[in-house]
């Protein structure tokens, strides 16, 4: 598995994405391969955490939320981000 973080220093993306969540769901379950999906407001912005079954689940969704964020926050600068093959994964079977 292969996971990537995109950190946004919008102030307003997150408030966007949530505004969006319908969508923002039916753009990442239509990506093959990805496993989870975990949207977090940070003090700067907002953070999306991708976990996928390989690098091209991980590129696949990376191409979804550039494409998607064209579309609903045109002025978002683009993110800072980190990817890597997870390691170690545990589950609380919670949801927010």
């Amino acid at each position: 598995m292969h996971a990537i973080i995109r950190s946004y220093s919008d102030p307003n993306l997150a408030d966007i994405l949530v505004s969006h969540r319908d969508e923002v769901e039916e753009v990442i379950r239509a990506v093959p391969g990805v496993r989870s999906y975990t949207l977090m407001r940070t003090p700067d912005g907002c953070a999306a955490v991708v976990v996928g079954d390989d690098e091209g689940a991980i590129r696949g969704s990376t191409e979804a939320a550039a494409q998607f964020l064209r579309e609903k926050a045109p002025s978002a600068a683009a993110p800072t981000v980190v990817t890597g093959e997870v390691i170690v994964q545990l589950g609380a079977g919670v949801t927010a």
